[in-house]
């Protein structure tokens, strides 16, 4: 039976041409992703590959289950977010990065401050060692 994860496997072959560099991108080994590509030409009863020097090369059956995954994947993640969208649930977690040393060593004095302040409103005081005392 064909599944969304087959679809996204075949994509990844498409895009890097080799079965260990897919399998790197789906976070699979190399082994799952070859057993998930003869589960399928086994369905089908037709292989989807040949191998070629280059890499892998799609057979006609392949190049229809790619194209049909390049069109349905897209509309199906669309339909996943406005779904998720309606339960109204949009909360989300944003994570802020600083790369920049400079701007580092700012935000940390500036935190440091605060912390320091906080700390100290609470009479909260740290050894040298980090251990708390009072």
């Amino acid at each position: 039976m064909l599944e969304l994860r087959h679809l996204r496997s075949l994509l990844a072959i498409a895009d890097t041409r080799t079965l260990a560099d897919a399998a790197e991108r789906m976070h699979l080994t190399q082994s799952a992703l070859s057993h998930q590509i003869r589960a399928l030409e086994s369905h089908y009863g037709l292989s989807l590959f040949e191998r070629t020097p280059r890499g892998l090369r799609f057979t006609q059956a392949g190049e229809r289950l790619l194209s049909l995954g390049r069109t349905l994947l897209p509309q199906w993640d669309e339909a996943h977010r406005d779904i998720v969208r309606m339960k109204g649930d949009t909360r989300g977690e944003l994570r802020i990065a600083l790369e920049c040393h400079t701007c580092f060593d700012c935000a940390g004095r500036r935190s440091r401050s605060i912390w320091s302040r906080a700390f100290t409103a609470t009479r909260w005081r740290s050894s040298p060692r980090g251990a708390p005392i009072s």
